[in-house]
């Protein structure tokens, strides 16, 4: 009667809005730059569980908002190519339902809304 474990979304589904800012200046070949960007998203992605008669489970886990601030430094190699490093700092807002349903009816639906800070550094050419 159906399957019996089921993902729902694995990799997430939904879209980002996602407006940004940012200034880039450049000295003789340098260029140094900042940018600010927020993303607030509808992106989720649900799991299922069941065992009948014994067991249902679900939860869903959603990607509220992030917000980015950014400093770049970068090097034109040539007119046409930069190479660059950035850097900052981010914070983004998950929000987490479960669900469970025992035998003789007992359900439980925990919630939770947890938020994360974390300094990024990446690069590119």
């Amino acid at each position: 009667s159906g399957p019996i474990f089921e993902f729902n979304g694995v990799g997430g589904e939904g879209a980002p809005g996602r407006p940004m800012v940012g200034l880039n200046y450049q000295l003789g070949n340098f260029v140094v730059g900042a940018q600010f960007d927020a993303a607030f998203t509808g992106i989720e992605t649900e799991a299922s569980l069941s065992v009948p008669p014994f067991l249902s489970a679900g939860a869903k886990v959603k990607l509220d908002h992030m917000l980015s601030a950014s400093a770049r430094l970068g090097y034109l190699i040539n007119p046409d190519t930069l190479a660059y490093v950035i850097g900052g700092y981010t914070h983004g807002r998950f929000s987490a339902e479960a669900s469970f349903v025992v035998p003789q009816d007992v359900n439980l639906s925990p919630s939770d809304k947890k938020s994360f800070d974390r300094f990024h550094v990446g690069g590119g050419l």
